[in-house]
């Protein structure tokens, strides 16, 4: 079995593997349709230079990668192993550009070997791990800091992908048992109740059938008063035959949307003294609670 340039130790192969390697992965003896095409985790250049570094970066921010130095490309698909002009060590000077150019620096690992035919060229494998954290771009003169892998091109971030970015960031240092404790808090809302028959205040049912889901990871959903209608017709629209809305959260203003949210909506089904609810958040919680006849924990002994 050939040896798999996504996973393989880098450091351990030798120059006749890698060079062995990057020939039987590129196919370049084969037709063209049947050699691997760029993509979101691959890519080839035939020289370093800018946008190399810059696919560097989008592999980084997005799902890493696999970018070859000295592969010249045809229609987005490996065309010839032609090497780079290089009298020092390749893997060294990469690994200096990468290093010194970029904050933080992005896992990465690095082999080269020079080319059988031709002593003075050079191919390099360039494997890059995602990042945790947002990579920047510190070169001099580069007007766009941070970039993304779109398909088969390193493309800027906009304003969106940066903000999805940044909130990547920071679900990444979560403490440990986060969603635990949020799936804890969130369950506690979700809860129905009726109006006392006598005197004043209400009751929770003791029997109730009860589902949430609790995302590890999901992109933060910009809850607005948009969002909040939407949420209403689909229950409406969904469960009919209620009286009406009972009680719910809403969006106080039209201004923007809210950072963390939870939107609740109670309604009470015609014939029943309980209410049902639906919630979800801005952390992409959705629950949902209605009374049960009978304890659901008693429906295997009936």
């Amino acid at each position: 079995m050939g040896i798999d340039l996504y996973k393989a130790d880098l450091a351990r192969i030798s120059s006749a593997e890698l060079y062995e390697a990057v020939k039987s992965f590129t196919r370049v003896d084969e037709d063209l349709d049947q050699r691997p095409r760029e993509g979101y985790v691959l890519d080839f250049k035939q020289e370093w230079g800018d946008k190399a570094l810059q696919t560097v970066a989008a592999f980084a921010t997005t799902f890493g990668g696999l970018l070859l130095i000295g592969v010249s490309e045809n229609d987005g698909r490996p065309d010839k192993c032609v090497g780079v002009q290089e009298k020092g060590e390749l893997k060294t000077r990469l690994a200096s550009i990468i290093a010194g150019n970029m904050v933080p620096v992005p896992p990465f690992w690095i082999a080269d070997c020079r080319l059988p035919q031709d002593a003075t060229r050079s191919l390099a494998a360039v494997r890059v791990g995602q990042s945790k954290e947002v990579c920047l771009i510190t070169k001099k003169g580069e007007s766009h800091p941070v970039y993304v892998r779109f398909e088969d091109q390193s493309v800027p971030a906009n304003a969106a992908q940066l903000r999805s970015l940044i909130d990547k960031e920071k679900r990444a240092i979560r403490p440990e048992g986060y969603t635990a404790r949020r799936a804890n808090e969130f369950q506690n809302t979700l809860n129905v109740y009726k109006k006392r028959a006598q005197g004043s205040g209400i009751e929770g049912s003791q029997t109730f059938f009860r589902v949430f889901l609790v995302p590890d990871d999901h992109p933060r959903i910009e809850i607005d008063l948009t969002v909040e209608n939407r949420f209403r017709e689909t229950v409406y629209r969904n469960f009919q035959g209620h009286k009406g809305l009972l009680s719910g959260t809403a969006a106080e203003d039209t201004k923007g949307p809210k950072d963390s949210f939870l939107m609740a909506l109670t309604l009470s089904p015609a014939g029943y003294d309980y209410e049902r609810r639906w919630a979800f958040t801005a952390s992409g919680d959705v629950g949902f609670v209605t009374q049960s006849v009978m304890n659901v924990g008693e429906l295997g002994a009936r």
